[in-house]
């Protein structure tokens, strides 16, 4: 059989999907569209019926029928509308593929646009942040190099010996390596005065060639304000430890000193390890029996207090040689959690000796 309506076209039956099509707008039944296609494609009625396997006689019936659905006095006059219905068929087929086309181009010019504007976007904020963008050649020549550090060195307007000197300090040569070898990897690099944290990645050619791509943090500021911030509480430190206070800082949830100045080796006479033995509890350790309870009362009246409210206590601390000290501490609440609970508590104590031997006021 020449057509297989139930199942996908052949190659011959290809070229008959465009008549077929039309003429299944033309209300006829199956055997009459086989028939006015095969007529349209200029077959006699006899090779019609041989195609279809049907009897010549069975042929002038279905004309008959053909011509009076469609309004035809002949068959050419039948063929003619079939091949008419196939153009327009045709025309509404080249306007759906052009309205596609004109909408797959105007996805396109919108993304091309959105690209353009995401790139506007990133160069600005390449020209903006203290980072440098680059990719450079197994060699270490650069292929991209754009950011603010590289055009305040000036290395945008250089020769090409220069940019390729600046990016090879963006990263250790052994890093550039691996990042060439697959691996992803972070690495540093100076480049005169300015400090770089580069962050690595593989990438391939179009070509296939290897090559590492880079973004490079000018972390020189960075690094300044932190060794300003280490200088700084190395200061603190120092004047902490000159005191002639002993500042602690006390946790009220874990109920332990977690700092301690060097003052208190001085004046209860005990050395770091000696207080290292004693455990995070040293106020508790080295306390007078008879203030136990008195220091027990402070403890939840501290939780009490205001920011800025400072509450003055008086207990005995058990000095090295078994004598017991007067520690005279001020007491005030240092952080709080976020719901208002005492975090910590910061005291300022003075320590003088002997103690009173009687109960405390």
């Amino acid at each position: 059989m020449f057509f297989n309506l139930g199942g996908p076209a052949t190659t011959d039956q290809a070229g008959q999907q465009g008549p077929l099509s039309a003429a299944r707008q033309l209300s006829l039944s199956q055997r009459e569209e086989e028939i006015l296609v095969l007529s349209s494609q200029g077959l006699t009625d006899r090779q019609i019926a041989i195609e279809l396997d049907i009897r010549p006689g069975t042929i002038n019936t279905h004309w008959s029928r053909i011509r009076l659905k469609l309004g035809a006095s002949t068959r050419s006059q039948a063929v003619a509308i079939l091949l008419r219905a196939q153009a327009e068929e045709e025309t509404r087929q080249l306007r759906k593929e052009r309205e596609s086309l004109l909408k797959q181009l105007d996805e396109r010019t919108q993304a091309e646009q959105s690209l353009g504007a995401i790139a506007k976007v990133a160069s600005a904020a390449l020209r903006a942040l203290p980072v440098v963008l680059w990719a450079a050649e197994e060699s270490g020549a650069p292929v991209l190099l754009e950011g603010k550090p590289a055009e305040d060195l000036g290395i945008l307007a250089d020769t090409a010996e220069a940019k390729a000197e600046f990016v090879r300090s963006l990263a250790k040569e052994e890093d550039f390596q691996r990042a060439l070898d697959g691996r992803v990897c972070v690495s540093e690099g100076a480049f005169g005065d300015r400090r770089f944290e580069s962050h690595l990645a593989p990438w391939t050619g179009e070509t296939g060639q290897r090559r590492v791509v880079g973004l490079s943090l000018d972390a020189t500021f960075a690094k300044a304000a932190q060794d300003a911030l280490l200088a700084s509480l190395k200061l603190l430190t120092s004047i902490v430890d000159a005191s002639p206070s002993v500042i602690h800082v006390h946790d009220a949830d874990e109920m332990r000193e977690v700092f301690v100045n060097r003052r208190v080796f001085y004046t209860l006479g005990y050395s770091p390890k000696e207080i290292y033995d004693l455990g995070s509890n040293i106020t508790m350790s080295l306390v007078h029996p008879d203030d136990v309870e008195r220091l027990q009362t402070v403890k939840q009246r501290v939780l009490e207090l205001q920011d800025g409210e400072v509450l003055p206590v008086q207990y005995r601390m058990r000095r090295a040689n078994g004598e017991y000290a007067l520690v005279s501490d001020q007491v005030t609440v240092l952080s709080r959690h976020a719901d208002g609970r005492v975090k910590t508590v910061l005291g300022v104590a003075q320590v003088s000796h002997p103690a009173p031997t009687g109960p405390l006021p």
